[in-house]
């Protein structure tokens, strides 16, 4: 594909170059949130409606302080591992799969507000493989946050329980 172009060493290229963490790591913005918000779309629908109301949106477009001070991920050490972790792995894919060859390079600079897989196919130079790889980063982080959400909507359950049975031993 690069010989086609001119390009006859992938060295020409800087893997990590400009807004690559944009495109295929800040998937939602820091921490990789448009994949938390999918979890919760999938795990808890009804109970975090208005999160994902108020997240949903503007997470398309790499904006998530919503459900960083909504949810809140911010001093919350469940959220630590999977909003650290997350950007981590796909930073590693990513990385990976441009120096491998497996996707095209980085070649143009996009807005920091791109939605994701659009992202990774304009940050190519309209390439299929970076709109892949922002496809599948996505599920990735998706996978990752997947465990952390069940987990908060047994805690929540429980906290529900608990109440409830508080309230009924009072009366």
């Amino acid at each position: 594909v690069l010989a086609a172009k001119g390009v006859t060493k992938w060295s020409e290229y800087n893997v990590m170059a400009g807004q690559f963490f944009d495109a295929f790591v800040f998937l939602g913005g820091s921490g990789a949130t448009l994949g938390l918000i999918i979890s919760m779309i999938l795990i808890n629908r009804k109970r975090n409606k208005q999160m994902i109301g108020l997240g949903g949106a503007p997470g398309l477009f790499q904006i998530n302080e919503p459900v960083l001070f909504g949810l809140p991920i911010v001093l919350n050490p469940m959220w630590l591992i999977p909003f650290i972790g997350t950007p981590i792995i796909l930073t590693v894919i990513s990385y990976s799969a441009i120096s491998l060859g497996m996707v095209h390079p980085v070649t143009t600079n996009i807005p920091w507000v791109t939605p994701p897989i659009l992202g990774g196919w304009l940050i190519t130079g309209g390439h299929w493989t970076g709109a892949a790889l922002a496809a599948f980063n996505l599920v990735i982080s998706v996978v990752i946050y997947l465990p952390f959400v069940a987990l908060q909507r047994r805690m929540e359950s429980k906290k529900m329980r608990e109440a409830a049975n508080n309230q009924s031993a009072a009366m």
